[in-house]
């Protein structure tokens, strides 16, 4: 360590007093910026003994082949790029200076790759050129070097080498292209055809370099040509080259060649060739943070940002986003991915979504995979008066001002000031026997559509406009403390939610539940008196948590056109709200700060529509799919989220603990026990155990499959490309379906068996206590038959969905993942003893 603290220490010194031999290459300890530096130092060192100590401009007809300067082309530490950068050493310290070819996908800077080379060899004060080789048929034509008719238009790439690289004449064949001439002297041969205003491109730069990038995209034979100078058979002139006919090799041009597939022509050229090949962004994920950082900094300069505005961080959630992309455009997209990025968080179109100089995941646009954009039919183009509806002003901030607000509070006067028991106020039956079943059904259909219209906010949003009318200006969302703690919070009150729920028995006492309610509406409250949006939505509401994990198993979503968004759009207002745009609404931008292109599951979309009516190029889409597909799609896993599923399934095993205490004998006086009872103490440790019990079953077997062998051939060889062995929290979310289905389980009860009874305890609400007793009101109950066959079903049909998920997760063969399934069907089959 030692060791490495004094050489890197030297390799900064050297860098900062620009002290470097002109063929030094970067060392392994060295860091990007130092990498950086080094580009400048090249081009800033001391010319070579014989050289001009200017460099060779070239003449004003051929500025347009003129070279700029580079930018690193490969940053990191990975052993990809170690090995670049020496071939790129090897390259330009070449004491015969041959030629080049730089061989890569696109979108990997290979044209910067043979820059620095240039700049980083003898020759960097030399004239020096660059051709495009994918655009010689607009330059011949632009440029009338010579005319091609239609006819002739195929041969056109090897008339132009011959014609402009090799200066020969216009109306020379290929076919005789480095032919001996047996009329000509060797003197002939070492001199142009043509006068000097007609001279060739390699005539003009002689001595110097060539880059000819995308020389794929020439015809087989214009490679030809070109591997036959390279094979040193002919001449700058285009003339040929043996022992009688020498050329000087001082006017010999270097070519330093790019190309995005490997070339035929130039193989068995090692003696004359120097062939570097460039590895794909998507081999070198540890070098990811290194190249967005880099990336953000090329953006930044290019936009023009000052040291202030300019972004200086990107959160780890981030680069783990950028870590689980392919990045099938390479280190183009990379960098056209962070510049789009700075353009939201950086102030340049006056954005005020983040905390100044961060860049966070929600900012960032990895396309998708194509599993997960397919089998989706969008619900608005179908059915326009649908949509219509929802960009009206009733949906939803109609529904909260004029329904949501005082139904909450009348709500919560009844189950203050009415009969504390479930059975004589209709509030507490709503509550308890409506709105849980109702709210869980919904679940499969439309997501997290109850948080759009959701009575805590709505007072949280009623506080902020009091705010604004004031003049106070609200703070922005501290997100890089949100996202590592927020959370975690959420799960802690959750936790206590339902331990308060068990303990206090809150389904009978309609004060206790007022208080739950308003104890989340003082949460809403106080976190939008101080910052901006739906800050407790997003981040630390425990309700709004369950609803965002289990809207990823919902048939809808609400997403965007990346590509129309990514083209079109300029003003993000569907995140950060402006004014009327066309079609598009004045609005205050998404109150959860998630921009519907950048989703990838459904928790953080509340289907508030907002993005609909601020979008002015039609790009939102709320679409019809397959349930849960993003869970093995794009679906990105939270641990805790999954403390949370479990959390819940447990609070199941909490809700039966009588009937757990039958079957072991445990007094019933002893799982009632209040604070203040003799059995409290049991009853809470048991409320504790049987809230953590699904979690450490599931912790267990899936630590248990860890450690047993399994077969040699694996179905993810061939069928996926996922890991053989998934991290418990990705694995996990296989038993969200049973989760889900057993809450259900558990509140048929409730549902179905008192939820019908609305008249009579209205009555007895009312104080007409042998009116509501007399049963000449209507009641809907269900038989206790037909409940406990719906138990089951749900039982079931989520332990089946649930071996289904996981399978899809984890991409392995049934007989090795027996562990996990032993899981899920021992509970289920002790959720059945319990409830069914």
């Amino acid at each position: 360590l030692l060791g490495c603290l004094v050489l890197r220490s030297w390799a900064m010194l050297r860098s900062v007093v620009q002290y470097r031999p002109a063929n030094a290459a970067p060392r392994w300890w060295e860091s990007g910026a130092a990498r950086k530096r080094l580009v400048v130092v090249r081009a800033s060192s001391p010319p070579p003994k014989g050289a001009s100590p200017q460099r060779k401009q070239l003449p004003a007809k051929y500025q347009k082949y003129a070279i700029t300067g580079a930018t690193e082309a490969a940053a990191g530490k990975s052993r990809y790029v170690r090995r670049l950068r020496e071939d790129e050493r090897r390259a330009e310290s070449d004491p015969e200076q041959r030629h080049c070819l730089i061989i890569g996908e696109r979108g990997l800077r290979k044209i910067d790759i043979a820059k620095l080379i240039h700049f980083g060899s003898l020759r960097r004060y030399e004239r020096a050129g660059k051709v495009e080789c994918g655009r010689l048929a607009s330059h011949v034509s632009k440029n009338t070097i010579f005319v091609v008719s239609e006819e002739d238009c195929e041969g056109y790439q090897e008339k132009w080498i011959q014609h402009v690289l090799f200066g020969l004449p216009a109306n020379s064949s290929p076919a005789s292209f480095g032919k001996s001439d047996s009329g000509a002297s060797a003197d002939q041969m070492a001199q142009p055809l043509q006068t000097a205003q007609d001279s060739g491109l390699l005539h003009v730069l002689q001595g110097g370099t060539l880059i000819l990038a995308n020389v794929h995209l020439l015809s087989s034979c214009a490679r030809s040509m070109l591997a036959m100078y390279v094979a040193a058979k002919v001449n700058i002139y285009g003339n040929p080259v043996g022992p009688s006919r020498p050329e000087d090799a001082s006017k010999r041009v270097r070519l330093l060649m790019t190309s995005s597939t490997p070339l035929p022509e130039f193989d068995g050229l090692t003696k004359h060739l120097t062939v570097i090949k460039v590895p794909p962004l998507r081999l070198r994920a540890l070098d990811i943070e290194a190249e967005a950082k880099y990336a953000l900094r090329l953006a930044s300069s290019r936009l023009g940002l000052s040291s202030e505005t300019r972004p200086k961080e990107i959160t780890p959630e981030a680069i783990r986003a950028l870590q689980s992309y392919s990045f099938p455009g390479n280190l183009a997209e990379l960098r056209g991915m962070m510049e789009r990025a700075i353009i939201q968080v950086s102030g340049v179109l006056g954005s005020d979504i983040d905390e100044p100089g961060i860049v966070t995941e929600d900012v960032l646009w990895p396309s998708s995979s194509g599993s997960g954009t397919r089998f989706r039919w969008n619900l608005l183009r179908a059915f326009p008066r649908f949509k219509a509806l929802l960009r009206s002003s009733f949906w939803p901030q109609g529904l909260m001002d004029y329904v949501v607000v005082p139904a909450f509070a009348i709500t919560n006067l009844g189950l203050i000031f009415g009969p504390q028991d479930r059975d004589s106020n209709l509030f507490l039956n709503v509550f308890w026997c409506w709105w849980w079943p109702g709210i869980l059904v919904t679940y499969p259909l439309v997501g997290r559509l109850w948080c759009a219209f959701c009575p805590f906010m709505a007072y949280g949003e009623l506080v902020q406009k009091w705010r604004r009318a004031k003049g106070a200006a609200l703070m922005k969302w501290p997100r890089k403390d949100l996202d590592t703690y927020g959370g975690w919070f959420l799960l802690a009150l959750f936790a206590i939610i339902l331990a308060w729920e068990e303990l206090w028995d809150l389904p009978q006492h309609a004060i206790l539940s007022s208080a739950l309610l308003l104890l989340i509406t003082f949460g809403a409250v106080v976190g939008s008196f101080f910052y901006e949006k739906r800050l407790w939505c997003r981040y630390l509401c425990p309700i709004g948590g369950m609803n965002g994990m289990f809207a990823k198993l919902a048939f809808t979503e609400l997403r965007a056109k990346r590509g129309v968004c990514t083209a079109s759009c300029t003003t993000y207002a569907c995140l950060k709200g402006g004014p009327e745009d066309g079609e598009g609404m004045e609005t205050d931008g998404c109150p959860l700060n998630s921009h519907p292109a950048q989703l990838v599951d459904n928790r953080n979309c509340v289907n508030c529509m907002t993005c609909l009516k601020a979008c002015p190029h039609s790009s939102v889409e709320f679409n019809l799919r397959p349930p849960g597909i993003e869970l093995w799609t794009t679906h990105a896993p939270a641990p805790h989220e999954v403390g949370l599923m479990f959390l819940l399934l447990g609070a199941v095993f909490t809700h039966r603990l009588p009937e757990i205490g039958a079957i072991f004998g445990v007094s019933e006086a002893y799982l009632h026990a209040s604070l203040g009872d003799e059995g409290f103490g049991f009853h809470a440790l048991s409320t504790a155990a049987s809230l953590g019990y699904p979690g450490l079953i599931a912790f267990g077997t899936y630590t248990l499959g860890r450690f047993l062998p399994t077969s040699d051939r694996s179905e993810v060889s061939t069928r996926c490309e996922a890991p053989p062995n998934p991290r418990f929290v990705e694995e996990a979310y296989g038993y969200l379906p049973l989760t889900w289905l057993a809450l259900l389980a558990h509140y048929l009860d409730m549902g179905m068996g008192e939820a019908g009874r609305v008249l009579p305890v209205t009555a007895q609400m009312l104080g007409l206590r042998g009116f509501a007793q007399s049963g000449l009101l209507p009641t809907l109950v269900a038989d206790v038959h037909v409940i406990d066959f719906l138990q089951g079903l749900c039982l079931l049909l989520g332990a089946g969905l649930s071996l289904l998920l996981t399978r899809k997760l984890c991409r392995q063969p049934w007989n090795e993942l027996w562990p996990e399934c032993l899981a899920i069907l021992l509970l289920t089959s002790q959720l059945w003893v319990l409830i069914v």
